[in-house]
């Protein structure tokens, strides 16, 4: 299994070379091998994995389990990053880029 730590890293040197990606694109389509040691790695998890982490570090387990039990669909996704992250389809590129320069 390949950590979070590592992932970021990796997406971070991709996104070096490719600034103006929106992330929001494969993140919707769980776009696969974008970046990464291999194939599998999927950009929507990865992602995923920033904003649980960010959510972990300033609500603790609460706020994970509320993100855990949004629901399904992006709409309820993203209600719950809103309220916990600051973090919708609007904003999404920049929040992420801001979780991934600390």
């Amino acid at each position: 299994m390949i950590a979070l730590d590592q992932l970021k890293i990796d997406l971070r040197s991709y996104l070096s070379v490719h600034p103006d990606m929106d992330l929001l694109i494969p993140f919707r389509k769980n776009q696969r091998g974008t970046f990464g040691p291999t194939k599998e790695i999927s950009m929507r998890s990865t992602l995923s994995g920033v904003i649980a982490e960010y959510i972990d570090k300033k609500y603790g387990v609460e706020g994970v389990l509320k993100l855990l039990n949004c629901g399904a669909g992006e709409a309820n996704y993203f209600e719950v990053t809103q309220s916990l992250a600051d973090i919708n389809t609007v904003n999404f590129n920049a929040r992420i880029r801001d979780l991934l320069a600390k």
